[in-house]
């Protein structure tokens, strides 16, 4: 048990969320009082003061009521603009005296510093759009944020390869996304609301009929208000775990309801090799779909049955010869780093099959113990590999994307990550993926279609995102389709229909 007491401020998720990177095993619990906290536990008290024109940012860490390290930051008052920039430099300043204090008390750096949020990139996008130079917005990075020098490399390199994607910014472009909220099975790691296909089969009828409705709907609104879509993504869940006709006939209702010759872009997620066959590819060729996802996760057979993966390592490369075959010539494959008895002799034979098949794309993704999954159920009696580890399987990875000619076009980071790292997607030269960019420099509309999908609106003049999601659960999705349908419509009515 960790207990965290605050004074002076009120930024209990920050200060919660930079404490949880140091101790992700932990239960970490808000006091109000130090009586309330047992005496055998560590207590981080976090605070600041104001005197005159000075701030006082410390951190003490004290157990058995005794001082363990106490960190004091003294800086003068800077004039800030509105609350709200108060505010964010109030919080970052708490963050950075508390990661001192943990890095001094441990003696542990964090490669990503003081940032717990999941999208990096976003500090550098509006560095860059304030003409900042590379090296200024470097020194940004590492002095206010901590960053290590090389993930001040890896997140430059990253936005360079975004911005001719994202700028110039057209409010009138939208992106799409399809969930299909089924999969054969359900992976250790998973924490999305799936349902598993052979359980659940009698709903899916109804869920298509319901996902119909609101395309059809939707596509009405687009139409209504000129909007152009640059990218359509299905994803999942396992979309290409439909049978044939359900997914021709999905793919039939996207075709008469959008332009599909006008997308720039159109993804299926065929992420499981056991759900994947000839017809079902030939029907997302032909109904204009160029970019596909074939999943392995791990080319390793013992450790894809450790993630409940009922699919054998065959499997996926029978299913990426076989989408060749049929045409296809942008091909996505996700791995994850970390997985349950993974080391990094799996990790390296993994990457040695990706270097046989060529892909176009590759996402790296660091396993995330997520809530919701199995795996976090069953933390305690699995063992996984934390810290230096796991780094060093990202760093193999990194040094076999660059020598095989991928490059990093676009990261993102979770909760929860082992190590404190990120997810990194790279890619040959002219397969950069547009929604994946789109979505994740949340620079672009978004509209999210299907149970648990999330539709994000992008107020760019007023530097805003308004989010409204879907239900999660299936048969709630059913029934309230057109109260989701309603609250979706008014919220891009708040962007499209000013008076």
């Amino acid at each position: 048990m960790i207990y965290i007491k605050l004074q002076g401020h009120i930024y209990e998720y920050d200060i919660k969320e930079m404490v949880r990177q140091y101790f992700p095993k932990e239960n970490i619990q808000m006091i109000s009082d130090l009586s309330k906290a047992s005496k055998n536990e560590l207590i981080i008290i976090n605070g600041l003061k104001v005197e005159k024109d000075k701030y006082k940012f410390y951190t003490i860490f004290q157990k058995k009521n005794q001082i363990l390290l106490k960190e004091i930051m003294q800086l003068r008052t800077p004039s800030f603009e509105n609350d709200k920039e108060k505010q964010r430099w109030e919080k970052r300043k708490l963050k950075v005296i508390l990661y001192y204090s943990m890095e001094k008390q441990y003696s542990k750096s964090l490669p990503w510093g003081i940032l717990t949020g999941i999208r990096p990139t976003k500090i550098v996008h509006k560095l860059m759009d304030e003409e900042k130079k590379e090296e200024n917005i470097a020194k940004v990075l590492k002095s206010q944020f901590l960053l290590s020098n090389k993930k001040i490399k890896l997140l430059m390199d990253v936005v360079k390869q975004e911005r001719d994607i994202v700028y110039p910014i057209d409010k009138n472009k939208v992106s799409i996304y399809i969930g299909i909220p089924f999969c054969p099975s359900r992976c250790v790691y998973c924490s999305f609301l799936s349902s598993v296909i052979q359980k659940n089969r009698e709903s899916v009828k109804e869920y298509l009929q319901a996902l119909y409705y609101e395309i059809k709907e939707i596509g009405k609104y687009i139409n209504k208000h000129s909007l152009s879509i640059e990218s359509i993504y299905i994803g999942g869940g396992t979309p290409t775990v439909l049978k044939v006709d359900e997914l021709k006939e999905l793919l039939d209702i996207l075709q008469e309801t959008f332009n599909i010759d006008e997308i720039k872009e159109y993804t299926l997620e065929a992420g499981r090799p056991d759900t994947i066959n000839k017809e079902k590819l030939i029907a997302a060729l032909s109904h204009g779909i160029k970019r596909i996802s074939i999943n392995p996760q791990t080319m390793n057979q013992k450790i894809l049955q450790n993630i409940g993966r009922m699919h054998s390592v065959e499997d996926i490369k029978k299913a990426y010869f076989l989408a060749r075959e049929i045409g296809f010539s942008f091909i996505n494959m996700d791995l994850i780093l970390g997985l349950p008895g993974e080391d990094l002799k799996d990790v390296k034979r993994t990457l040695k099959e990706i270097e046989i098949l060529k892909p176009e794309n590759i996402t790296v993704h660091t396993m995330s113990v997520k809530k919701g999954s199995k795996l976090k159920e069953r933390l305690e009696e699995i063992k996984l590999d934390q810290g230096q580890k796991v780094s060093k399987m990202i760093e193999v990875a990194q040094d076999f994307a660059s020598s095989n000619g991928y490059y990093a076009y676009y990261l993102y980071r979770q909760k929860y990550m082992l190590g404190n790292l990120e997810n990194v997607g790279y890619c040959k030269a002219g397969y950069r993926s547009i929604y994946n960019i789109q979505m994740i420099a949340e620079k672009q509309t978004i509209i999210g279609l299907g149970a648990g999908s999330v539709t994000k609106v992008v107020f760019q003049e007023k530097d805003r995102i308004e989010r409204m999601p879907n239900v999660k659960n299936v048969e709630q999705y059913i029934k309230r389709i057109q109260e989701m349908i309603d609250r979706k419509l008014s919220l891009l009515d708040s962007l499209y229909c000013k008076i």
